[in-house]
């Protein structure tokens, strides 16, 4: 079998401690090889500290393990840095370029249409002198509301004034002598 001290046997201490990377037949243990010391070569341990309010967040997002979460959120960092390579920049920069220009240009017609309609609106001294003319117009009116109501009744008065005295000379007796003291 091997020997640990022959040389082209892969260092066995540093597989022992790794029961996944070993298979155990009865006493003696068989190192695994397949993708052992290229799986160290291909990978790196990382040691972060993280805020708690974030690894609670992690955890609550559904990621059972950290390491998954890592290595999703830096492929998705390489991800966004190759999609974003200097033409996609450029490109992304002049399309926002072009929509800001035609954002200005109408809000550069929107200020002269308003400018326009400014123009055309009538001085605000001018609209405070027309406002307290109408009220002066309304208290007019008013009183001569109030007056053509005094005339009325004056007139209606009169009327029946005339009434009672065609009613009176309908009942004298037609043909009698009027006193000497009356001379209507």
């Amino acid at each position: 079998m091997y020997n640990r001290f022959n040389n082209n046997f892969p260092n066995f201490e540093y597989f022992a401690y790794l029961p996944a990377l070993c298979k155990h037949l009865g006493d003696i243990f068989i190192p695994c090889m397949h993708n052992t010391c290229n799986m160290q070569e291909q990978k790196r341990k990382i040691s972060v500290w993280v805020p708690s309010e974030l690894y609670d967040s992690v955890l609550y997002a559904g990621y059972t393990s950290p390491t998954n979460a890592v290595i999703q959120g830096f492929e998705m960092l390489t991800r966004a840095q190759s999609e974003d390579s200097p033409e996609e920049v450029r490109r992304q920069m002049q399309v926002i370029r072009r929509q800001m220009q035609a954002e200005i240009d109408t809000l550069k017609n929107e200020i002269e249409r308003l400018n326009a309609s400014l123009q055309e609106a009538p001085d605000p001294t001018e609209f405070i002198e027309i406002r307290a003319r109408s009220r002066e117009l309304e208290r007019h009116n008013e009183t001569l509301k109030k007056e053509l109501e005094i005339s009325q009744e004056t007139h209606r008065n009169y009327m029946m004034q005339m009434q009672t005295l065609i009613t009176q000379k309908q009942i004298e007796v037609p043909g009698a002598k009027k006193p000497w003291w009356r001379f209507w």
